[in-house]
């Protein structure tokens, strides 16, 4: 069994000019590495923070490594960095959506975006587990934000897994999604870490702006993509860098 831990940077409001670009991404672990990964992501926080560490109860935040002010910081930059080698070890890649809502031909709200987002997502995530063989699955695994949301994300799941002829197909992907407080998640905290870093550098490059540091961790996260040279039914390629509107 495969997990895929599921989060998102920006917001995918019309209404909000802060943000141009909404980004969703997903990580993945077999279930087998999940104490390693675990562990290694406690003793990371432990080695870089140790006077805030606490055990069980120390969350990373992308916004909080890669800003526009924190990322100048040596010891944020390099314990993002360290991230991404822990990331590296398990020899996995991960998949992302990116919403450039100035393209969208309609006004961007969280109720139909966000779901549309996770949609576009299982294409790839279902290629993956293909990728696999032997029938293997996998559960999505989302950050809880509150019961009504949790809802909703849980409706709209059932009805395209059962109802969308397309949703039908993505088989391997089981059951509705477990949602969990990132807090204690460092799959979620890794996703949330790499959404940050890639809707940063396309925020940065659709104002004509360049920042050494923010272009360095993208360009790793960049090269975690899944790439493969299957495509979807009409013939569009399948891609873990996934920009549905352009």
């Amino acid at each position: 069994m495969y997990f895929f831990y599921i989060d998102e940077s920006g917001t995918p409001e019309s209404s909000d000019p802060t943000s141009r670009f909404f980004v969703v991404c997903s990580t993945v672990f077999h279930n087998s590495k999940w104490p390693e990964l675990y562990k290694k992501m406690e003793g990371l926080k432990r080695q870089f923070f140790p006077k805030s560490f606490s055990h069980h109860d120390s969350e990373i935040k992308g916004s909080d490594l890669v800003s526009k002010h924190d990322i100048q910081n040596r010891v944020k930059r390099n314990f993002a960095h360290q991230i991404i080698n822990i990331y590296d070890s398990f020899g996995f890649p991960i998949f992302v959506v990116i919403i450039d809502k100035d393209k969208s031909n309609k006004n961007c709200r969280y109720r139909w975006l966000y779901p549309l987002s996770i949609q576009y997502l299982q294409i790839s995530i279902h290629s993956f587990l293909e990728d696999q063989g032997n029938d293997h699955r996998g559960i999505l695994i989302l950050d809880e934000i509150n019961p009504k949301r949790t809802l909703i994300h849980s409706k709209e799941h059932l009805s395209y897994r059962f109802g969308n002829p397309k949703g039908k197909k993505y088989h391997r992907i089981v059951e509705t999604p477990f949602f969990v407080n990132s807090l204690y998640s460092p799959g979620i905290q890794m996703a949330d870490l790499f959404a940050a870093i890639i809707r940063r550098q396309e925020e940065m490059m659709a104002k004509g702006e360049y920042c050494k540091h923010t272009n360095n961790l993208y360009q790793r996260v960049l090269g975690k993509t899944y790439q493969t040279i299957k495509t979807t039914e009409n013939g569009f390629k399948i891609t873990g860098y996934d920009r549905p509107f352009k």
